[in-house]
């Protein structure tokens, strides 16, 4: 199995020499983008649209979609900082294992990954809270 994650900056400067650090942090990898110069607005809101009906209503009660946008929304606006499952699960009305199944299918997916802290202590490595951001 190969993981096709999205361009790099690197990768993506060779599609578009003019590309600069904040303008790809803005818009992201995602190759489509630099293929079709798709306005990103469109790109993203259907992106969403189609990971949402397509890849998580496999894995969700099709009831739970509404809830799970809110939840990806929510996580994006959280992004960079240290992930507390109750709060979230709080916010959205839902239960702190509901939300760590949502979150494993962000991480299944490639949407999201947890970024562990580092210590040169490993057992406060695998205790301390991990950080969510988006690929």
């Amino acid at each position: 199995m190969v993981k096709l994650l999205p361009f790099s900056f690197q990768e993506a400067c060779k599609a578009d020499q003019a590309l600069t650090p904040d303008t790809f942090m803005l818009q992201g990898g995602y190759p489509r983008i630099y293929d079709t110069r798709m306005p990103l607005n469109l790109f993203f809101s259907n992106y969403i649209d189609t990971y949402i009906e397509r890849d998580v209503s496999e894995y969700l009660d099709v009831r739970n979609l509404a809830e799970f946008r809110r939840f990806l929304t929510l996580c994006a606006l959280s992004s960079g900082a240290l992930i507390n499952y109750t709060n979230i699960a709080n916010e959205l009305g839902v239960s702190p294992r509901t939300v760590k199944a949502w979150m494993s299918i962000l991480e299944s997916s490639y949407i999201a990954f947890h970024l562990m802290p580092f210590y040169t202590n490993a057992r406060k490595q695998v205790v301390k809270t991990p950080k969510l951001y988006f690929l």
